[in-house]
């Protein structure tokens, strides 16, 4: 391997320059770096999570840290690493802290954040885990596991053949899914009389809070149903939207913190300066004050949701698109050019906006100002072809929505058509390269000879790549001339 290969291979195990590394003794020989003030030994534990991963730390562990240093000891962290010793590994040594490096284009901020306590492995420390799920001084439990950790069925519900499903069902002592180990939890909570618990999902899950009491309730009604019962009258699962866009942590930023700062560090994660965090006010328990620390709270994230995907994620798939088509290999060369930018801003401006249902507090030119800002970030480069990935199932969240509104209401959509015509087109050239399962729907008679009109037409009619598109006559008009001018036909 290469040196550079060897450095991350070692920092993801933990194996670093014991001599140099984050330590709380060595909290004080770092240098231009914000450290905690606050005495860590006061901290007691509050907040229980589930997938200790890089978004984790850089985000909610981020907010628990700002409690903590305004003086409130009782939101400390205990993780849980539901498959691998990776996170314990690599922070049990150093005490539990690590370094967030915020990047920007101008600079790059470091701080070492004092709120995770502890990190327990499930395989390992399944005991200690029930310990803490009972301790009446957990007042949340909060989860960043990936949407396919909550083993969702195609309905909405649980997935009853998913093996981890199927194990928990028969050995619910045991559970390795988190649905079952929620319930597992909670009726260790319940047996402990420990009181109420707020469960929190932060996972990029629309309507996270429902999905996750579903999956917990059907799991509970199949192995307790007594304990369903307890469970709707004193625990709760509001919903929340997170953002932050958090990259893997490469050998560069390892090999600049240690020499301009010092000292190695093994759970280093780095972030991009912008993070939000909205969260629906209903707690059954003790609520933290996240809001004197920056997040929002509501009555109903839908609107912050709907937003996030129809301004952000959709630009960020728009200028994916038409940068690859310009021969852009990153975002932040792709909003740059002064062309794609005005694209951009017109489609949200007139194309998104009009049709979202904000709240007054909600300031969606604030809002807009802020992606383009981040999508300028080089010092968080962002792959067009990652962003680009999956566009059939992207696309039919973030900017079909938009044109099925627009079409209702008689409004023009002509840069959402011309999104949708980007990516049709990038799908049918062989020299542009994304994962995307829509290759394998496309129909077999397809060739480059087509007309686009022919071709629009084949696609529309036996598949539904075009969404709503295929409603709409003027729109299929005027995608089957946007598809050209990209095919050069």
């Amino acid at each position: 391997m290469s040196q550079p290969d060897n450095l991350l291979t070692a920092w993801r195990n933990g194996l670093i320059d014991c001599d140099m590394r984050l330590s709380q003794a060595r909290l004080a020989q770092c240098h231009g770096v914000r450290v905690p003030t606050y005495e860590r030994q006061q901290i007691t534990p509050g907040i229980l999570h589930l997938g200790v991963g890089a978004f984790h730390r850089a985000h909610q562990a981020v907010y628990a840290d700002d409690l903590l240093a305004g003086g409130d000891m009782r939101w400390g962290i205990v993780g849980v690493s539901l498959r691998s010793d990776r996170a314990q590994r690599q922070l049990q040594p150093q005490d539990h802290l690590y370094t967030v490096a915020t990047k920007s284009t101008e600079q790059t901020d470091y701080r070492v954040i004092g709120s995770v306590l502890e990190v327990l492995v499930l395989a390992q420390q399944r005991a200690q885990l029930m310990a803490y799920f009972a301790d009446p001084r957990i007042q949340v439990v909060t989860l960043t596991i990936t949407e396919k950790g909550y083993c969702l069925g195609s309905d909405g519900g649980i997935n009853w053949s998913h093996p981890d499903v199927q194990h928990d069902l028969a050995h619910p002592e045991s559970a390795r899914g988190a649905p079952g180990l929620l319930v597992a939890g909670l009726r260790a909570r319940r047996a402990a009389g420990a009181g109420p618990l707020t469960v929190i999902s932060c996972d990029n899950l629309q309507a996270n809070g429902q999905a996750t009491q579903r999956v917990v309730a059907e799991m509970f009604a199949a192995v307790d149903p007594e304990g369903l019962r307890w469970m709707q009258d004193h625990v709760s699962f509001p919903g929340t939207m997170v953002d932050r866009i958090v990259p893997a942590t490469r050998a560069g930023d390892l090999t600049r913190l240690a020499d301009r700062q010092g000292y190695e560090d093994a759970g280093l994660v780095t972030a991009e300066p912008f993070t939000q965090w909205v969260i629906e006010s209903d707690f059954a328990g003790i609520q933290p004050d996240w809001q004197s620390v920056g997040a929002q709270w509501v009555d109903t994230v839908a609107p912050y949701e709907s937003a996030k995907l129809r301004l952000l994620n959709a630009s960020h798939s728009a200028l994916a698109y038409w940068g690859l088509h310009r021969g852009y290999t990153f975002i932040h060369q792709a909003v740059a050019d002064p062309e794609l930018l005005a694209r951009t801003i017109n489609f949200m401006a007139d194309e998104v906006i009009p049709n979202l249902a904000l709240p007054t507090e909600f300031d969606v030119s604030a809002y807009q100002a802020a992606i383009v800002d981040r999508f300028r970030n080089n010092a968080v480069p962002y792959p067009a072809r990652q962003v680009a990935a999956d566009g059939s199932l992207k696309l039919a969240q973030r900017v079909f929505p938009t044109l099925q509104n627009n079409q209702e209401t008689g409004r023009a959509s002509p840069w959402a058509l011309d999104v949708v015509a980007a990516w049709l087109a990038a799908l049918l050239d062989p020299l542009i390269e994304f994962d995307d399962p829509a290759r394998d729907q496309l129909p077999v008679d397809l060739n480059p000879e087509m007309s686009s009109a022919d071709l629009v037409n084949r696609l529309v009619h036996s598949t539904t790549l075009c969404g709503p598109v295929a409603k709409n006559t003027s729109s299929m008009q005027a995608l089957i001339t946007r598809l050209g001018a990209y095919r050069g036909l």
